[in-house]
């Protein structure tokens, strides 16, 4: 209901106190008046409002599920070396053959702790990591612009199939043209790249997403405060969930907060970021597996979307009876 514009609009309108600390007092709704619809109205209503949050709600939790399964069988792989493990102790991997033969049977000792047997420690730039970020126009973003090339910022990098369309900013179509960098392509990996989040890297909001299939958008550029990440050795599935390892994440967050003058990450710092290397054969099973989960993850974020628009879009013209009247018009 406080979505709506006619409430929105008499909100802002009441609303008293100096610039920077203005506040809307509850008791101004004792003078706002609303057309009430009918009974049956507001059954319909709750009916069709209800249906589109049931199922918004549900493929939220799919996307959950799915985000978590390629987050538990990376760490269980490439973290906690499990299949490694289960060999050592005589166990039963739990892997079909041909998979569980890719593992080695033996942890040696490294600079990092045990670590499987023929794995490598290395860093992000010397497997040829590829990075490039945006920019926006010269003064900043036209704040009124609606429509052109969209503008992800920082504040949009979530997991991946979620994304505040709320927070969409837009450039001119002759603005972008003229970027060489920051367009995002298929399964990009971002990286929030400013120093604010990187004080607490454990915190609930993420630092890292993944984009493609059309999602958030079918084309559209970031800005200056992310990075895009490629790297064809690892994989972009693998890339995106070793950023998302707290090995990784205490890393990049030393490296960001250690900057007294302008907290952030360079370039620089996330290719001299250290992990454990594994066969680029494994790196492949492990995409191969995980990217039906990813593009389902990708394909729920779009339906999430047209769900949210229309019921957004519904709503006020069932609340205003315009519905009904086209109804009854037919």
């Amino acid at each position: 209901m406080c979505k709506w514009d006619k409430v929105r609009k008499f909100a802002i309108g009441n609303m008293t106190g100096t610039s920077g600390r203005q506040r809307f007092s509850a008791n101004c709704f004792e003078h706002l008046y609303v057309h009430i619809p009918p009974v049956s109205t507001q059954f319909l209503v709750s009916r069709i409002l209800g249906s589109l949050d049931d199922k918004i709600e549900l493929n939220s939790k799919i996307n959950q599920t799915l985000e978590q399964m390629a987050q538990a069988l990376f760490k269980s792989w490439f973290v906690d070396f499990d299949p490694v493990r289960a060999k050592m102790e005589g166990r039963d991997t739990g892997l079909p053959q041909h998979i569980a033969d890719l593992f080695p049977d033996r942890l040696v000792d490294s600079e990092l702790g045990k670590i499987p047997e023929g794995w490598e420690i290395e860093t992000l730039g010397r497997i040829n990591l590829e990075s490039e970020s945006g920019k926006r126009p010269k003064g900043g973003i036209d704040k009124k612009l609606n429509s052109g090339i969209p503008s992800v910022g920082a504040e949009s990098i979530d997991s991946i199939g979620k994304f505040d369309y709320s927070k969409s900013k837009f450039v001119a179509k002759k603005f972008a043209q003229t970027l060489a960098k920051g367009w995002a392509k298929h399964f990009d990996v971002a990286l929030y790249k400013d120093g604010a989040r990187w004080s607490n890297p454990h915190q609930s909001d993420p630092c890292v997403a993944l984009f493609g299939d059309g999602f958030p958008f079918e084309k559209f550029i970031v800005n200056e405060h992310i990075y895009l990440l490629r790297c064809d050795r690892l994989g972009q599935i693998f890339l995106y969930q070793l950023l998302s390892t707290h090995r990784v994440l205490n890393q990049l967050s030393t490296s960001a907060t250690a900057k007294v003058a302008q907290p952030g990450l360079s370039q620089a710092d996330v290719k001299n970021s250290e992990f454990i290397l594994p066969p680029k054969i494994l790196c492949e099973v492990y995409e191969k597996i995980s990217k039906p989960w990813v593009g389902k993850q990708l394909q729920l974020g779009r339906s999430i979307y047209v769900l949210t628009r229309l019921r957004d879009l519904i709503l006020p013209k069932l609340i205003s009876g315009e519905l009904d009247a086209l109804r009854e018009h037919r």
